[in-house]
């Protein structure tokens, strides 16, 4: 939903008011769909729906004549949707670390990370959410040319920063979930083997 409206702005920029028509009608159509997939769901999304919502996102950049917004609008295209293509990029990196092929299913999506850090599902979606209004943000601010391409790059470098320092590093972990577990056994396994080697000496 952030992502169709940050593209229909885009298309209202460019002058296109039938590609904003087309995804008003997609946003709607979303927003229709979330009012009964929101905590605690009602229905379910499969992967056909997904699939569609994802294609229907990747489409729709091509359909922007960018050229005549401004120089280097192009961009824009891979800066509004980064959430989506930064998870598939991770999952990628993680799945292969892994020794997992890359197509097949695992749990490591930044939602599964953040609900094993604790993170409630409303946390995750208003997490989402913000992210991707950041990202909106300054790709009109660059569109409109407030900002440059320095200020967009800078702006990317903080998203990507925030982004891994509440996905995957140690910060923002609640006291009692999975992750807090881990450390905990970590830091009782780590005292037990330096208190078995002081034994033996």
């Amino acid at each position: 939903i952030v992502a169709a409206s940050g593209f229909c702005i885009a298309a209202l920029l460019a002058g296109q008011y039938g590609v904003s028509l087309l995804l008003l009608a997609f946003i709607g159509a979303l927003l229709g769909f979330f009012w009964y997939n929101k905590p605690a769901a009602k229905i379910y999304m499969g992967d056909a729906g997904s699939l569609f919502i994802g294609g229907f996102l990747a489409a729709v950049p091509l359909l922007i004549k960018w050229s005549a917004i401004r120089y280097g609008a192009l961009y824009v295209a891979l800066i509004i949707p980064a959430i989506p293509l930064v998870e598939v990029a991770c999952l990628v990196v993680i799945r292969t670390w892994k020794g997992i092929p890359f197509y097949m299913g695992s749990p490591h999506h930044f939602a599964i990370y953040l609900q094993n850090k604790g993170w409630s599902r409303w946390w995750i979606i208003t997490f989402s959410v913000a992210a991707g209004i950041y990202l909106n943000l300054f790709s009109i601010l660059f569109l409109q040319q407030i900002i440059g391409a320095a200020g967009l790059i800078a702006a990317g470098i903080i998203f990507c920063a925030c982004w891994y320092g509440a996905v995957f590093s140690a910060l923002f972990i609640y006291p009692g979930s999975k992750f807090a577990a881990a450390r905990v056994v970590k830091k009782e396994d780590s005292i037990s083997e330096s208190s078995s080697v002081e034994s033996k000496n």
